[in-house]
Formats: C-alpha cells, sequence, structure tokens
C-alpha cells in the first residue's frame, strides 16, 4: 500500500515586521475604514492603493500597515482630497497631506475667532410674515 507524501508549501518571504504581516480580510478591512468592499475593490484597481496579499483561495488579506494608509486615505478623501493625487503617495506624504490640512484648518479657526463681529441683518418679505414676526 503506498503512502501520500504531503505537500510542501513552497517557503513564502516573511516580513521582518510583524505589522507588515498579512492578517486582515477585505470584509473586515472594509469596516475598519467604514467604506463599501465594493470602494476598497475600486480603489485597487484603478488607483492602485494597496496590494494585498492573496491565499491559495484568493482571499486578500491586509496587512496592518495597509489598514492605517486606507484608513488616512479615506480621511483625507472625505475632507476633500482626491482619491486619484492621494493613491501614489506613501505613508509619510500622506501624514504630510494631513498635518497641512489640519494646520490650514487650524489656521482658518483661529483667523476666524479674531475677526469682528458684524451685526445681524434681517429681511422680512411679505405681511403675513411680517405679522408673525
Amino acid at each position: 500500500m503506498a503512502t501520500k507524501t504531503p505537500r510542501r508549501r513552497a517557503p513564502t518571504a516573511r516580513p521582518s515586521d510583524p505589522a507588515d504581516e498579512p492578517r486582515y480580510r477585505s470584509g473586515a478591512v472594509a469596516r475598519m475604514v467604514r467604506m463599501p468592499v465594493a470602494t476598497l475593490r475600486i480603489w485597487e484597481r484603478r488607483y492602485n492603493v494597496s496590494r494585498p496579499a492573496l491565499t491559495p483561495s484568493g482571499q486578500r488579506l491586509y496587512s496592518a500597515a495597509e489598514v492605517r494608509r486606507l484608513g488616512l486615505m479615506k480621511q483625507l478623501t472625505e475632507l476633500g482630497h482626491a482619491i486619484g493625487n492621494l493613491a501614489p503617495l506613501d505613508w509619510t506624504q500622506l501624514q504630510a497631506v494631513a498635518n497641512t490640512h489640519a494646520s490650514t484648518v487650524a489656521g482658518q479657526r483661529g483667523h476666524a475667532a479674531k475677526a469682528p463681529e458684524r451685526p445681524w441683518r434681517l429681511a422680512v418679505v411679505g405681511a403675513a410674515l411680517a405679522r408673525r414676526l
């Protein structure tokens, strides 16, 4: 009776940083960054925002670093930045965009606080509205 020898998997390159080890499936990543899975796939296909590892069954696996990057990109797109402009940026460049945005907003708030208060103006249109007021 012949015995079957177990198949040996080809050795895979292990990331040096445990944070870079793929471990999150696409559905979990989509929930973490609060976006539909379809949007995540569109970003991958159109803009190459990430290159997740694939399991033998074809499931996408994302590292913690990729999840952080996607989360920051999602926040920046919600602030009005175009995904096409953000996609080619690395983590450091994305943080610089976020810091620039934060300092601009803080500057605008500080400027708005120093602006003199202007009196309210009210225009009443129509006799019925004037009687109600």
